[in-house]
């Protein structure tokens, strides 16, 4: 008795301890085994803020807590997927990222760092999203796309869509567009993520760079790219959304656009009028359209399964 007595005291101690621990340590969340901390939720905050170009004040802070610890999270279930799966990182694929990071910002990749450190960005913070991004394009590259067909079927019966509504259209524009996507998971969220929509277009507005916003908050693949989706004809598109972004000249972005995956900022980045016969799509351009869809469909899906597997406290 007096054993068992020992043993549990032993037992009551050690999650006392951990439970300190974990208050010293400011443990904001747990995710499985891996723990997000306050100084994480600081550091990928000031890192949001800073590079996206908001004003860093507390309404800015306030404004994207959320959407900084759902991305924490979804980062932590992603590396313990990539654990999972044994799809590791090499040096290259870093030192490859910084380049392309560097050289879009016109800057040696030296240069780069000292910029992110001089905005007091953490250096470990950026890294760490650059590597979560890589890990998170091999498990598509391996995983889910490759479970993804398009068939002569669906390429024939959306072809002869797309024609009749070329033939019926008055005008025809080829969009070259960008987005931000925000994926709601229920009417809080919706709320919030709204809120935080509505703020970023005034940043947007207000002169921060688009892609760089889109690189920072965006849940969409298209995030590692800054948002970028391509060309896209008018007439491919949800009319609804068609019909409002035909109303929105070249450079300018949309209000927040509410669509049955989320909440949508659109940037118009060139638009061109063009003909029937300019409008017609090949086969394989018409696959693209239909496996980016399916893509970005089954990344959400893939996403939602891990965090309804994983424990989430």
């Amino acid at each position: 008795m007096y054993q068992f007595f020992k043993i549990a005291v032993c037992v009551l101690c050690l999650a006392l301890s951990t439970s300190a621990i974990s208050k010293e340590i400011g443990v904001v969340a747990q995710v499985n085994e891996s723990a997000i901390t306050a100084a994480d939720i600081e550091d990928r905050s000031t890192m949001m803020i800073r590079l996206s170009g908001m004003p860093d004040n507390i309404g800015s802070r306030d404004a994207i807590k959320d959407r900084v610890l759902e991305t924490l999270i979804d980062e932590k279930l992603i590396q313990q997927e990539s654990q999972r799966l044994k799809i590791e990182l090499d040096d290259y694929d870093l030192d490859n990222a910084y380049r392309n990071i560097a050289g879009r910002n016109n800057k040696s990749v030296e240069d780069f760092k000292k910029m992110l450190v001089s905005k007091g960005v953490s250096l470990q913070s950026f890294e760490q999203q650059i590597k979560n991004q890589i890990i998170w394009s091999k498990i598509v590259a391996t995983h889910i796309q490759p479970t993804i067909l398009v068939s002569a079927k669906e390429i024939k019966d959306n072809k002869l869509s797309i024609e009749k509504q070329i033939k019926i259209a008055n005008e025809v524009a080829e969009l070259d567009l960008a987005e931000i996507v925000f994926y709601i998971n229920n009417q809080a969220d919706f709320a919030k993520k709204m809120e935080l929509a509505k703020r970023l277009i005034i940043n947007i507005k207000e002169g921060s760079e688009f892609s760089s916003i889109a690189r920072q908050f965006s849940q969409g693949f298209t995030a590692k790219s800054g948002g970028v989706i391509g060309k896209v004809l008018s007439n491919q598109m949800n009319p609804m959304v068609a019909k409002q972004l035909m109303q929105i000249k070249a450079s300018n972005i949309s209000d927040p656009i509410v669509l049955e995956d989320g909440i949508h900022i659109f940037k118009i980045i060139n638009k061109k009028v063009i003909n029937e016969k300019d409008a017609a799509l090949s086969d394989d351009e018409i696959k693209e359209v239909l496996m980016n869809k399916k893509v970005e469909s089954g990344v959400k899906t893939y996403i939602k399964k891990l965090r309804l597997k994983a424990h989430i406290k």
